[in-house]
């Protein structure tokens, strides 16, 4: 008898794990990289959350111009982009290529991942977008860009710009974006990393940066901040580049 009720109770506990996550595979017949908020809204629905595959080795951009998206990220929804297994999955981004705003809707300690993707060639005619952007009003989340390649280009990997002081949560010892095992190469223009608020004025937030085994190979200027904090684990390798911190 026993025996029947942990039986059972097993195959609950296997049911609502499945419904704590769910694996989306994409492109396929309804989703592709330009749909990711979509299958967000969905999937959030029925799970807290949502990985999604990328099942091609290259990715071109089909776009007539250059674009942005915006990935919707709601409250206490985790999400995850991988490449694809193995070699990963490179996104070509030189013709008409797109980028990425990350808008958290509300903040509960999300926790996004960008996994094994290689972004090439990212082109950016004034050299004021990104290929991530967000802009935030709480410390309460983190980003993750694990095993990534940021190749080529003239415009900044990423964007963060912190709203009045007053908005931002302090979580104690946590990190709020981290880059690791990554790969910057020939990143020429505005730099890589820009931390800041809307008008450049410093300000004392409490968001932290983390760069761990992380590679910087002929870019300019690596980070440009006015607020948070970085730290490195494994110093970064540079050569030819221009400064660590502006």
């Amino acid at each position: 008898m026993l025996c029947k009720y942990t039986k059972i109770i097993t195959l609950i506990l296997i049911i609502l794990n499945k419904c704590l996550s769910i694996d989306i595979y994409i492109p396929n017949e309804i989703y592709t990289i330009y749909n990711l908020t979509s299958i967000i809204e969905k999937y959030s629905l029925i799970s807290k959350t949502i990985n999604v595959y990328i099942t091609e080795n290259v990715i071109e951009s089909s776009l007539n111009y250059q674009q942005g998206f915006q990935i919707d990220i709601p409250g206490n929804i985790d999400f995850a982009l991988y490449g694809k297994e193995e070699k990963g999955t490179e996104i070509k981004l030189g013709k008409n290529g797109f980028y990425f705003s990350i808008n958290f809707k509300e903040y509960t300690g999300q926790k996004i991942k960008f996994e094994n993707i290689k972004f090439y060639d990212f082109q950016d005619p004034q050299q004021l977008n990104s290929i991530f952007y967000s802009r935030v009003t709480s410390s309460d989340f983190s980003i993750t860009f694990k095993k990534c390649t940021f190749e080529k280009g003239n415009g900044r990997f990423l964007i963060f710009e912190a709203e009045n002081s007053s908005l931002i949560k302090s979580n104690d010892n946590k990190i709020n974006i981290t880059l690791d095992s990554c790969k910057f190469i020939d990143i020429k223009g505005s730099g890589v990393l820009h931390f800041s608020t809307k008008n450049e004025q410093t300000l004392n937030h409490q968001l932290s940066f983390l760069i761990s085994n992380s590679e910087f190979n002929n870019c300019d200027d690596i980070s440009k901040i006015s607020f948070g904090k970085i730290e490195y684990n494994n110093f970064p390798f540079m050569k030819a580049s221009g400064n660590l911190i502006k």
